[in-house]
């Protein structure tokens, strides 16, 4: 009885809890009121989502902390594949993105969590506009 009580009072304290996305900050100060640059694209997106069974997840801004038994779809990493899926939308819209200098505006982060205890569902969107130089 006792090797059992100990294995499930193990497996309900250990689990999976992603942090999010790693908050750090660059500044460079580069000025678009000089007419050096073009909008290329509007509003392009960059979806990640996870899903994860006996959990419950917590947002605040852009960072959504998840404590989970496990993950069961989706992505490790939410904020680097919604980038990554950002520059390939990226792509689409403006073509090849190789050479050019290109950087992003206005970058937006919805997350939206659907928390049923036995199943939760975590979608990152990130949301930005294209410039050219």
């Amino acid at each position: 009885m006792r090797p059992y009580l100990f294995a499930g009072l193990l497996l309900l304290l250990t689990g999976c809890s992603p942090g999010g996305m790693l908050i750090s900050t660059t500044n460079t100060q580069t000025k678009l009121e000089e007419g050096n640059y073009r909008i290329v694209a509007h509003n392009v997106r960059g979806v990640a989502d996870a899903t994860y069974i006996l959990s419950l997840t917590s947002t605040y801004g852009p960072v959504a902390q998840t404590l989970a038994l496990a993950r069961i779809a989706g992505s490790t990493s939410l904020y680097s594949d919604a980038m990554a899926d950002l520059w390939r939308n990226v792509a689409t819209h403006v073509g090849t993105i190789e050479g050019r200098s290109l950087g992003l505006i206005h970058i937006r982060y919805d997350v939206d969590v659907l928390n049923l205890i036995l199943i939760n569902k975590v979608k990152l969107t990130v949301s930005a506009d294209v410039v050219e130089f």
